[in-house]
């Protein structure tokens, strides 16, 4: 769980669309801290169909900060983010997103499930394809953001709007998806 680590990344790293298994998932969060140092991670590949997807699957009580996502495709059925999947009680700061997102439940460019923790000068230009998508965070629990930009978009489904095929919505500053207390 690398509950007293602190992980820094020294170098820009392509992943070269190779399946990624993300770090930490519901059974085995991941618990430390993670310096990206603004370097880049590029071509994150995870298609397979499950929950907690992201260069991260699952943090607790963990940090995130200076990271930098591009050129990745990441989806899976429901908490499902660039950075992070699922987010309890973690802080992730300064981190920028232009992956794109897929899922069928809760997805955010950067984090996917935010519960209990703080997300903060995040970007989001990346794509967000879902029923709940937020730019940042695609569902909130009791929360703390602050000093987000985020710029995606969401293509609504057919069954969303059936008189409207394949309809494209650009959102500029929109935030998160749901906030439930």
């Amino acid at each position: 769980d690398y509950a007293d680590c602190r992980i820094e990344l020294h170098s820009d790293i392509d992943l070269d669309k190779i399946e990624w298994t993300p770090i930490g998932n519901s059974q085995n969060v991941f618990k430390g801290t993670f310096m990206g140092k603004s370097h880049t991670v590029t071509n994150l590949k995870i298609s397979k169909k499950g929950s907690n997807s992201g260069l991260f699957g699952c943090i607790a009580d963990g940090e995130i900060y200076n990271l930098v996502l591009t050129d990745s495709t990441v989806s899976g059925e429901e908490n499902v983010g660039g950075i992070v999947g699922e987010s309890r009680k973690a802080k992730i700061e300064n981190c920028i997103s232009y992956a794109y997102i897929e899922a069928n439940g809760e997805a955010g460019g950067i984090v996917g499930l935010n519960v209990g923790g703080r997300v903060s000068k995040c970007i989001n230009f990346g794509f967000v394809y879902s029923s709940v998508a937020g730019g940042i965070v695609g569902k909130i629990c009791p929360h703390a953001i602050d000093d987000l930009h985020a710029q995606f978009f969401r293509r609504l489904a057919a069954e969303d709007h059936p008189a409207h095929k394949d309809l494209e919505i650009i959102h500029h500053g929109t935030v998160f998806g749901i906030y439930r207390q």
